[in-house]
């Protein structure tokens, strides 16, 4: 089916409790809760349902331009995992079949793990979460899209929006930040002081998502981080050639652990030192820059010598290695892979 108008705004509402889909407290930050509520009428309770063109749609919060997402937690599936709001990466975890029932309610199935969503217990409650669930056929699994008068959105103002955030993850830093300026931009670059020079480094490019005027979120990392303080900005340049520069941001780290991978970038075997975890049992996981796991290798007992992963059934592209300890913080190294 393909009745719905990516330029329209809907509410969804559960039938069984008659409560809307609602982003926490109209939250604008990825990970925010979804949950039911009464409906109201707020941005925060409407959504855009968006044809991908594949039999699957994009729901986006009309209030912060997030997508109905399942919560992150290393690609699981499994029953009860709560729903929340999150920047559009263009996995199937926020990619959404619309199931069309005789009663004319819709059941909305998660595309990666095919199972649909609902009021967890069929709670009536204000502020119940709503989790994804095999599917056992009660009413609660069913909601009504029912399109709606378009409550102004929190993003969209007469003013310009350019902002950052950093903050520090396991031995790397998350760099996000948001626009409403690409109708006029060209690409953004992501830059870091120089702790030697005090210069900026540019250590990414990133081409602007579209252009409008609507509000668009970015996200990218600092793979190598250093002791101390680190100091990162965002630059937009225009078409026009201007610019324009975020506020400078401080990410702090103490007691970084260095993570010895070598060759990097590699054709075909990667070395890891893991000599600090002599006699212990690790696990080692690679992930893509979608953080889709695409490589593991236990190993029950560290030796002298170091680990070599044979990395030829892996694709070329940047990589994240991280090793992970049974009472240790994990460790993470940036690597390349290029056959």
């Amino acid at each position: 089916m393909s009745g719905f108008d990516a330029n329209k705004c809907y509410k969804i509402i559960n039938k069984a409790t008659g409560k809307s889909l609602d982003v926490n407290g109209a939250g604008q930050g990825n990970f925010v809760q979804i949950f039911q509520w009464a409906y109201h009428g707020g941005s925060n309770q409407q959504w855009r349902v968006i044809n991908n063109g594949d039999g699957t749609y994009d729901i986006k919060n009309r209030a912060s331009g997030k997508l109905l997402d399942i919560q992150h937690s290393g690609g699981s599936c499994a029953d009860g995992l709560k729903t929340e709001q999150y920047q559009d990466d263009n996995t199937g975890s926020q990619q959404w079949k619309l199931e069309k029932q005789a009663d004319g309610t819709y059941k909305i199935i998660n595309k990666t793990c095919n199972k649909p969503i609902k009021v967890d217990g069929g709670n009536t409650a204000d502020g119940a979460a709503v989790v994804m669930y095999y599917d056992f056929g009660a009413e609660y699994f069913k909601w009504r899209i029912e399109e709606v008068a378009c409550t102004a959105a929190q993003y969209f103002t007469a003013a310009e929006v350019f902002r950052m955030d950093a903050n520090a993850e396991v031995n790397r830093t998350r760099i996000e930040w948001m626009n409403n300026t690409g109708f006029k931009t060209d690409y953004f670059e992501v830059q870091k002081v120089d702790d030697k020079t005090g210069d900026y480094k540019t250590l990414q490019s990133v081409n602007s998502l579209v252009k409008t005027n609507e509000l668009k979120q970015y996200v990218a990392y600092d793979n190598n981080p250093t002791e101390g303080d680190n100091f990162y900005r965002v630059k937009a340049i225009f078409d026009d050639g201007t610019i324009q520069v975020t506020d400078l941001h401080k990410v702090s780290y103490k007691g970084l652990t260095d993570l010895r991978v070598f060759p990097n970038p590699s054709s075909s075997v990667l070395s890891v030192d893991l000599s600090k975890y002599k006699g212990q049992e690790v696990g080692i996981y690679i992930y893509n820059q979608l953080g889709v796991q695409v490589f593991f290798k236990p190993i029950d007992k560290v030796g002298d010598l170091p680990v070599e992963l044979d990395v030829n059934a892996v694709e070329n592209g940047q990589f994240i290695l991280r090793v992970a300890a049974k009472g240790k913080r994990d460790v993470t190294k940036s690597v390349i892979i290029a056959h």
